[in-house]
């Protein structure tokens, strides 16, 4: 999800800060239950108002370190939402999941139902609601929504956070409409540096999962989002630790990148200006090259945003150019689509045995002889358009496509959904890193916590990260990847979040949306 006047990867409210009555988050620890796991799925919905426009935005735990765990609904591929509480007694929403923002946004009561038609925060029945008078505001190309500021419980599972900082919108425009059917997504839940945030002028703004980390032994959270196929409650997040049984081989962690915020466009610290001082926004990574048979390009550093709250993975126009020729084989088989900014390819290449490869750094300074490898099925690139399913399907895009300029200085990348689903991801909020393994798709419901630290490497040899086949062999890898992280499991409460997954994305046009309906 996009900003233009910082040029954010995700959704970001452009706030005017006129008062805020600030006061700092508290963090509550989940209740005790004899180490019992409270287990959401992540829901999967073809249809979703919010997400089909984002494309075109304007610019503690207690000392134990317990696991807090939440699943997601993945919705026909589309997007994640997690089920968030917001108030006391808790309020629930479905907001989308978006590593790329760092706001925490829902309607209130004061937006008319014809504007706000899903759940509203109703503050008069929440014991704990502070207002403020600061100014809250989203814009988008083609929507927005203003209101204001207030804090409040916010809670996920058995984990919550008092006196957050919640936007609360009280108009809306073209933004959450009325879709066909399926769990809606109806705000967001940025899970972003707080640099995003004080960027964008807004005072006192800590992103949720950097309030629940401050008590955190293992300050982390880990997201499986599972194949494109599997529908219904499928991925899920968890914060505290990680889940050995996602994911196989060992984690491997690559630094975050940091970015010049002193002009316009802001520039990420890459390569040659690696060293300049810098503010930490996005979950960027060093990627320096790619790879799709034999097509292959390696590069200086650039910035590699990871960003789950973008449907498609977007790239250069030259690069996407080469990959598609390569991963289809032929010009004949794929077609540039003006109009909704997506590639059209044949459905047929869902039987395509090829991979896709993008490569990370190790370093933010200079390429790695040893890159970490995200490695993507081509089939599981394919994404049907007139129905949800590629074994019916006559229409298909493809899961990359050419990004936008003006984003940030320099050329921009953004590894959406289409490619993170193949990886399991560790984001270290006090490490500044991001550890990556190939996902195990027969890790889908079990669950098998552990710190991420131990025998976890920072740096090791290439890792391919071709997600683990649910056919193929499973419990060896799943006990191997236990002794390669850690085998001190985390004891104590471990609560689940409900994430789904549900409409298009970022990177599909308001129009190419509408007519996917």
């Amino acid at each position: 999800m996009h900003l233009s006047n910082i040029a954010s990867a995700a959704l970001v409210a452009i706030a005017s800060t006129s008062c805020f009555l600030g006061t700092d988050a508290a963090v509550v620890p989940p209740a005790d239950n004899g180490g019992g796991v409270v287990r959401l799925p992540l829901i999967r919905n073809a249809n979703g108002q919010l997400a089909q426009i984002r494309r075109y935005e304007a610019t503690p735990l207690d000392k134990r370190g317990e696991t807090t765990r939440a699943s997601l609904y993945n919705a026909i591929g589309r997007e994640y939402l997690i089920e968030v509480g917001v108030g006391t007694p808790a309020q629930n929403f479905n907001l989308t999941l978006d590593t790329g923002s760092a706001e925490l946004w829902i309607p209130s009561t004061d937006c008319p139902a014809n504007s706000c038609p899903y759940e509203r925060f109703d503050a008069k029945k929440s014991s704990t609601y502070e207002a403020t008078v600061e100014a809250f505001a989203i814009e988008y190309g083609v929507g927005s929504a203003k209101g204001t500021y207030g804090l409040d419980t916010v809670s996920v599972g058995t984990a919550k956070v008092d006196k957050q900082k919640i936007g609360l919108a009280k108009s809306s425009d073209n933004i959450l409409g009325v879709v066909s059917s399926g769990e809606q997504a109806n705000g967001i839940l940025g899970l972003g540096f707080p640099g995003l945030n004080s960027a964008r002028g807004v005072k006192d703004d800590e992103p949720f999962p950097f309030n629940l980390a401050k008590t955190l032994n293992d300050q982390v959270f880990s997201i499986f989002l599972n194949s494109h196929y599997t529908y219904g409650m499928s991925g899920e997040i968890v914060f505290g630790g990680v889940d050995t049984s996602k994911f196989t081989g060992q984690l491997q962690y690559v630094p975050v990148v940091n970015y010049d915020t002193s002009n316009y466009l802001v520039s990420p610290n890459v390569g040659a200006d690696s060293k300049r001082q810098g503010t930490y926004l996005y979950w960027s990574v060093a990627g320096q090259g790619i790879k799709v048979g034999s097509y292959s390009k390696s590069f200086t550093p650039q910035a590699f945003i990871l960003d789950t709250g973008t449907t498609l993975t977007m790239v250069p126009k030259t690069y996407a150019e080469g990959i598609l020729a390569a991963a289809t084989g032929s010009k004949s088989k794929y077609a540039w689509d003006e109009l909704n900014g997506v590639y059209r390819v044949d459905c047929s290449l869902k039987d395509s045995t090829g991979n896709v490869e993008l490569q990370i750094s190790t370093s933010t300074g200079s390429s790695s002889a040893s890159p970490v490898t995200i490695s993507t099925p081509v089939k599981e690139m394919i994404i049907p358009l007139d129905t949800d399913y590629l074994d019916t399907a006559t229409s298909c895009m493809f899961g990359i496509t050419a990004s936008s300029t003006g984003l940030t200085a320099g050329e921009n990348w953004i590894i959406g959904e289409a490619s993170l689903r193949s990886m399991y991801l560790v984001h270290d909020m006090k490490g500044n890193r991001v550890g990556l393994a190939p996902a195990n798709l027969a890790g889908a419901g079990k669950f098998s916590p552990a710190s991420s630290t131990g025998k976890a490497e920072d740096v090791s040899s290439t890792s391919s990260s071709t997600p683990q086949d649910s056919t193929t062999g499973k419990q060896g890898n799943t006990e191997a990847a236990k002794d390669k992280v850690n085998d001190d499991t985390t004891e104590g409460a471990a609560s689940t979040l409900k994430v789904v997954n549900v409409a298009m994305g970022a990177a599909v046009s308001a129009m190419a949306s509408y007519w996917l309906m």
